[in-house]
Parts: C-alpha cells; sequence; structure tokens
C-alpha cells in the first residue's frame, strides 16, 4: 500500500474525531468570498533545517474570534493535501499570531521544499478575511550554492570547480540516458540534486541523520542531497546516478495502490550505474557456483542487515534486470514499469507482461546465469530499515523512513501528525 493511500485513510479518520483542532485536511481548490475592511500582513521566517515560523499581524472592524493557518507542500501526490492549524490567542480587534513548524517532529525536509502558505480570519460578525496564497522555498541558505541545469536535471553544488560539478551532473544524465535507452523510462518532472562538501555537512543538514548516512533521496520532492567530497568524485558519480535512478523510476511507476518489489527498484539503480564492481561481481559469481543466492522471492520486500549480505542482494537485483532487458527486450520492460502505474500489483504485473509467476522468473533467470535450479538459499533475515556496518561510504540505496516517535501527553491531533509523517513530509525516503 503507498503512503499517499495511507493519508487518505487517516484523513477520513481524522474528519470522524471531534475537537481536533489542528490536523490535515482536504480543502476547495477556491477560497470562500470575503468581506472586506481588514488589514492581515503575513511573514514567514525560515531555519533549515530546524524550523518554519509563520506570522500575521491582522486588524479587523470587529473582535477576531478564528485564525487559521494552511500551508501546502509541493511534492507529487494523488490529491491536494493541506495541513491546517489554528495558533492560540487573545481574541481582540488587533491580533499577532504564530506558529512554529517544528521539523523535528516530522523528520525534516528537504532543502529547496517549496512551500505555500495562507492565512484566513474570522471575527464575532462572521465575516472573512484570508490571504492570498503566498510562496517560498525552504532552502539552506548557509551555503552559497551555484547551479548547473539541463535536460529536467538541476545540480546545485558551493565547493569545487565548475568540472567538478559538470562530471557528477554527466553521471546523472548519463544514468537517465541508459535507462531511456534500455527500460523507455525517463524523467517526466525536474529532478534538483543538492551536492554537500562531504557527508558530516550533509548530516548537518539532516533532522536525525544517520551515522553512516552519504546521501538521501526524496523521491516524491524531487529532491536528491549527495555528501561529496571534491576528493571523492568517483564514488559521487556512482551515488548521483544510482539516486537519480530512483528518481526515474519512481516518476515512470508512481500509483497510490501498487509498490516496485525492492529487486526492481534497486536493480534498476544499479543498472543506470553501470557494470558491477568487481567485488560484487566476485560475490555474484561465487553464489551462483555454490548455489548460495537469495530466492527471488525473498528479495521482493526488503534486503538483509548484513553489508556483506546486503551487497549480494543488490548485485543480484542489477542481475534480474539486466535478465529481462536482455533475454525479454526493451518494450517489455516498459510495459513492466508501466503496469505498476497503473495499479498491478507485483504478481500481476508480472504475469501480465512476461507470462509469469514468481518461482517462472526464479527459473528463468536461474537458468540465464546457468545457476543450480534445485539450490535456492533460504530467504534471509529482512529488515524495514537496515543498517550497514558505519563507513564513509554505506550500500547505497537502503531504506530508511524515520519519524519522531509520539512522547507521553501527545494530544491526538499530533499524533495523526505523526503517523502522517511519511507520507506528508517525506514520501519513499531513500538514505545511501
Amino acid at each position: 500500500m503507498r503512503r499517499s493511500l495511507l493519508l487518505s485513510l487517516l484523513l477520513l479518520l481524522l474528519a470522524a474525531v471531534p475537537g481536533v483542532a489542528a490536523g490535515v485536511g482536504v480543502f476547495p481548490a477556491s477560497p470562500p468570498a470575503l468581506a472586506q475592511g481588514a488589514a492581515l500582513e503575513p511573514a514567514v521566517e525560515a531555519d533549515f533545517p530546524a524550523s518554519i515560523t509563520f506570522r500575521l499581524r491582522a486588524s479587523t472592524p470587529a473582535e477576531i474570534s478564528r485564525v487559521a493557518l494552511s500551508i501546502w507542500v509541493d511534492r507529487a501526490s494523488a490529491f491536494e493535501e493541506v495541513l491546517e492549524r489554528h495558533p492560540a490567542f487573545t481574541p481582540a480587534r488587533d491580533v499577532e499570531v504564530s506558529w512554529t513548524w517544528d521539523m523535528r517532529k516530522i523528520g525534516g525536509l528537504p532543502p529547496g521544499t517549496g512551500l505555500s502558505y495562507s492565512w484566513t480570519v474570522q471575527d464575532a460578525s462572521g465575516a472573512k478575511w484570508q490571504t492570498e496564497k503566498n510562496t517560498f522555498q525552504f532552502d539552506d541558505e548557509r551555503f552559497t550554492w551555484r547551479l548547473l541545469e539541463q535536460d529536467k536535471v538541476k545540480l546545485y553544488w558551493y565547493e569545487g570547480s565548475d568540472s567538478f560539478a559538470r562530471q557528477l551532473l554527466q553521471a546523472a544524465l548519463d544514468a537517465v540516458a541508459k535507462l531511456r535507452e534500455d527500460t523507455g523510462a525517463e524523467l517526466a518532472r525536474e529532478v534538483r540534486i543538492y551536492i554537500y562538501n562531504g557527508t558530516r555537512a550533509l548530516q548537518e543538514a539532516r533532522i536525525f541523520p544517520q551515522i553512516w548516512e552519504g546521501g538521501v533521496a526524496f523521491p516524491e520532492f524531487g529532491t536528491i542531497a549527495i555528501g561529496v567530497s571534491t576528493d571523492n568524485l568517483d564514488w559521487g558519480k556512482g551515488a548521483v546516478a544510482h539516486e537519480l535512478a530512483h528518481q526515474v523510476s519512481y516518476q515512470v511507476t508512481y500509483s497510490p495502490y501498487s509498490e516496485l518489489p525492492t529487486w526492481l527498484e534497486e536493480g534498476m539503480a544499479m543498472y543506470a550505474q553501470g557494470e558491477l564492481p568487481p567485488d560484487q561481481a566476485f560475490m555474484l559469481s561465487n553464489a551462483t557456483e555454490q548455489g548460495s543466492l537469495f530466492s527471488v522471492k525473498s528479495l521482493a520486500s526488503g534486503f538483509p542487515a548484513d553489508a556483506s549480505q546486503a551487497r549480494l542482494a543488490y548485485a543480484q537485483s542489477r542481475s534480474l534486470v539486466e535478465f529481462l532487458i536482455n533475454s525479454r527486450g526493451r518494450d517489455r520492460m516498459t510495459a513492466f514499469l508501466k503496469a505498476f502505474r497503473d495499479g498491478l500489483a507485483y504478481d500481476e504485473a508480472l504475469k501480465a507482461v512476461y507470462g509469469l509467476d514468481v518461482e517462472g522468473l526464479e527459473r528463468a533467470w536461474r537458468a540465464y546465469l546457468g545457476a543450480p535450479a534445485a539450490t535456492v538459499a533460504p530467504a534471509p533475515a529482512l529488515t524495514a530499515a537496515p543498517t550497514p556496518a558505519p563507513t564513509p561510504r554505506p550500500v547505497p540505496g537502503l531504506v530508511s523512513c524515520q519519524a519522531a516517535s509520539p512522547r507521553p501527553g501527545i494530544d491526538l491531533g499530533s499524533l495523526l501528525g505523526v503517523l502522517l509523517v511519511p507520507a506528508l513530509a517525506f514520501g519513499r525516503k531513500r538514505n545511501s
């Protein structure tokens, strides 16, 4: 189930709870007719990555009885989402109100996130006033960013030469071109890549980063942030290609009703990077000869927590994607990806396009590798948020979706806000 569908269910729950003053709601696109005669002065203050404070000074002919703040976050979604808050204030004809969005409660937003907001004021007579829908970007202003852009890819960086940035941008463009040529998948929307000067700078731009975190992608925001120091360019090019491929596969297959198997999503990203690194190629060959390959079924929903086993899982995933492309052709891979966009489940898409069930795919792929047909290794121990051994270069693409935990005494509106974090704030966040 996609998080957009989860969000829809939670919205229904929220609507059924009386007395909840703050939560997430869906509102008409056009505002109601408003009266005249008020002065409304909105302002916003951003402190990346920690918080955003929204302020309003309002004066009306009669005593103000209600103030509401509506916030829209620019991200891919199946429907319009509005976050509404009702700041506390003392009723009067002239009021000043504010509400601070504490990013610790939602795990943060990526740099460059576009937001819009509007204030609605109602006085004791029932008259309403509403500000225009103001827009701004939640930018990391600690650095002076430079920009290179081409073919829907924008690359921002602040440390290193133009040549350094061009090579990273070219790695992204090469990944897009490879996927377009071999799978028919390509970018439909703009993607922004933020290059921080190393992992420490990246982690300082994050809320609750993992100690091994070298990069993170936010597919629903079209944003990637990676820590690439100027002396680590080769790794950076691979990381950019890998995460850009995740953006491509997300845009091509997005549906609120279906989810890609992990082997397909990660295999596409590994395929876009190019050939397997020698150590992973050896691991794949060795596992093939020894009959210790993980089953295709076991790689559909997660990867091993152990870093070495995870590397084999990534190698197998790339091999599976390569097998489908080489043996069944580009057009079928294009149709396979589009089947997910059309809402088909994994098994349904596999049968509709390739005429195979999971076991049939297993047999065909193992024959392609020359692996023994009867020796499939037991499923590895899987985890929803695998943590490889600490290293400056973590295993790429491992999923880690985190949200702040509810604390004692939290109100229902806040609790629902925490539950909605993956859908509202992150989508499918990927650490790498």
